[in-house]
């Protein structure tokens, strides 16, 4: 052995015992024997380069109260409800959102989002109020100043293309906080820009997308902005229904700060997801997951393998950076539902044949390959009996579920209701209770002297009365217009009683039921 390679042998032997070995920082070996590998190790500190959003508390974090309702954007640290028509806080601690309007998950970052409309159905007929217009708002860390690029990206959550059609998401500004909120006591304001002290700084249009979708907008103010507002435009929405969308991870900083920001692509759930950063000449890349080097990835972009947290270091002959960090989380979409069951019926859930009222979790591939994890609540829907009085005329037959029922009598008949559980009808028919007699004596003895039609509540009135002789001569006609008033014939045409013998009648009758019917039929005039 040489005398020289012995020389530096034993100096990096003496460096390693007297603690002088220095952290390798691109090798993925703990090179110092300290526990702590690569970017881990306070040896391979780098700055860092990413923008830190002007909008406190950006996705909606920091709590002081945890939502348990609607309106309640105040508990989130930082942010002002910014009109009187009032956005919602959603937090995992507590309020879940909307029934009707179910957010979308995962979150993009964290537990909490906030939801806002764009119109509203105002009455039970659906009738939309297009003033109603939900804003959120925030006092700036430090303010937008005149003349200076700024770059504003945002997520934001679609419920479904009903709810949350296309929008066209705006951001308004103020010169000072003390005009935060706006349009106080009246719900009916709309826009900031209502007001003279408020301008809209920018927006974008946002297409309906399954789930989150990230999007962003420049902005260049001319003049310093304290204070911001976000959330539809000035525009009435041209929706026929009450409009839901939510914000997350609203990050605002100088364009510049977003220049080595990890952007990502692909399906996260299907191996397909890549991570990049700008790819500029003269710069060298060395990519670290959860602080430790991923070994030959060297180039802008890589692929993601694995849940964990990403970091490029950026270097050139100046020094090195790291672009930020992302977070990679293999998403979980959770949905709740609740089902209702026959009696007797089951349900095929997953691999859960459900037959018993209960809660059942079960997990699924959604369509994008992540995992669905699917909350159900069943309950038993209670098999219902009911009774059903018909009323008709002897000559006639009632239907019911297609079968016909001639006589008079009690049915029991099984149908199936709207829930497509079974359903019981105790069918009652009966006759309308109509009378008349079959003979009469118009003598004045005070006995059986007029003709006339009677009957239950059933029969509201007698609307016509026509009698004949055996030729077919109409000997009396009488048009009654009060249900008040009955109809009667004493047996007389005009002033003159007429001969005894055999007439026939035909009667229009009025029943409760709105229904009309003629009958017939023949009487015995006596003296």
């Amino acid at each position: 052995m040489s005398i020289r390679i012995f020389f530096v042998l034993f100096f990096l032997w003496g460096s390693h015992l007297y603690g002088q070995v220095v952290e390798i920082c691109d090798n993925a070996v703990d090179d110092d024997g300290d526990g702590l590998v690569d970017l881990n190790d306070e040896d391979c500190d780098c700055p860092i380069v990413e923008p830190i959003s002007r909008i406190p508390n950006p996705s909606f974090e920091s709590i002081n109260c945890c939502p348990n309702s609607r309106s309640q954007l105040y508990c989130a640290d930082g942010w002002i409800q910014a009109s009187q028509a009032t956005t919602d806080l959603v937090h995992k601690c507590g309020w879940p959102g909307w029934p009707d309007f179910a957010p979308p998950t995962p979150f993009p970052d964290g537990d909490g989002i906030v939801g806002f409309r764009d119109g509203r159905a105002a009455d039970n007929a659906g009738n939309i109020d297009y003033t109603w217009k939900e804003y959120a708002g925030a006092c700036l860390t430090a303010p937008l100043l005149a003349g200076i690029n700024y770059r504003f990206e945002f997520s934001i959550g679609f419920v479904n293309s009903t709810v949350s059609p296309v929008l066209d998401v705006t951001f308004f500004g103020t010169t000072s906080c003390e005009y935060l909120p706006f349009g106080l006591g009246d719900e009916t304001f709309g826009c900031p820009t209502n007001s003279p002290d408020w301008q809209r700084l920018t927006g974008v249009r946002v297409g309906w997308n399954r789930g989150w979708i990230k999007s962003q907008v420049e902005i260049t103010p001319k003049e310093d902005i304290y204070a911001i507002a976000i959330g539809p435009s000035c525009q009435n929405t041209s929706a026929t229904r009450s409009t839901y969308y939510y914000l997350d991870n609203l990050i605002l900083d100088e364009t510049d700060n977003f220049m080595w920001a990890i952007s990502s692509e692909g399906n996260p759930c299907r191996g397909e997801y890549l991570l990049t950063v700008n790819d500029r000449t003269g710069f060298d890349y060395q990519w670290y997951k959860d602080g430790i080097a991923i070994i030959g990835e060297k180039a802008a972009t890589t692929a993601v393998t694995g849940e964990g947290t990403y970091k490029v270091r950026i270097s050139n002959s100046e020094g090195c950076f790291f672009g930020g960090s992302f977070n990679y989380t293999i998403p979980v979409i959770e949905e709740v539902d609740t089902m209702e069951l026959c009696e007797g019926d089951t349900y095929l859930f997953g691999s859960q044949l459900v037959s018993d009222p209960g809660d059942y979790v079960e997990t699924f591939i959604s369509v994008d390959g992540c995992d669905s994890i699917v909350y159900l609540h069943t309950q038993r829907l209670i098999t219902s009996y009911d009774t059903l009085l018909i009323q008709k005329f002897p000559d006639e037959k009632y239907e019911f579920e297609g079968q016909e029922y001639p006589e008079v009598g009690v049915y029991d008949v099984e149908t199936v209701d709207d829930q497509g559980c079974n359903y019981f009808i105790h069918l009652q028919i009966e006759n309308y209770q109509v009378y008349w007699p079959n003979i009469f004596s118009p003598n004045e003895d005070g006995n059986n002297d007029y003709f006339t039609i009677s009957g239950g509540p059933e029969l509201k009135m007698v609307r016509e009365l026509s009698i004949y002789n055996r030729w077919g001569d109409q000997v009396f006609f009488v048009q009654n217009s009060s249900e008040s008033q009955d109809i009667v014939w004493n047996g007389k045409k005009g002033n003159a009683i007429i001969g005894a013998g055999v007439y026939v009648f035909r009667a229009l009758l009025l029943m409760e039921t709105g229904q009309e019917k003629v009958i017939a039929g023949a009487i015995t005039l006596v003296h």
